[in-house]
C-alpha cells in the first residue's frame, strides 16, 4: 500500500468535512495504487443504508494536480480535475461534491 501524499490528504480531509457536515460518514481505501472513496449514510445500528456519492481519486503529488472520477447511485458523473496551485479548482471540486450530497 502506498503512503498518502499531502495533496491527496488535503482533498480527503476536506471531503470528509463536507460529508460530516452533511450528516454522512466518509470511508476510503487505497489498493494497488487506486484510491476509492465513499460518502455513506448509516442507520441507527451502523449498517450502511445508502452511498449517495463515491469517487476514484488520482493525484500527481509532484505536479500538485489530479482528478476524481465521481459516481452517484445512477452511475458515473463528469470527471473533475484540480490543481493545487489554482485554489479555485479545489473550491470547484468541493462545491461539485457538496451539490451531489
Amino acid at each position: 500500500m502506498n503512503e498518502i501524499g499531502s495533496v491527496q490528504q488535503l482533498i480527503l480531509s476536506q471531503v470528509e468535512k463536507l460529508a460530516q457536515n452533511s450528516g454522512y460518514d466518509f470511508l476510503f481505501e487505497e489498493n494497488y495504487g487506486e484510491l476509492l472513496a465513499q460518502i455513506i449514510e448509516r442507520d441507527d445500528s451502523g449498517s450502511i443504508t445508502e452511498t449517495p456519492f463515491s469517487f476514484k481519486l488520482f493525484v500527481n503529488e509532484e505536479k500538485g494536480t489530479g482528478k476524481i472520477i465521481p459516481y452517484n447511485p445512477k452511475g458515473e458523473l463528469r470527471h473533475q480535475e484540480f490543481n493545487i496551485d489554482k485554489p479555485q479548482t479545489i473550491i470547484a471540486l468541493l462545491t461539485f461534491i457538496q451539490m451531489h450530497l
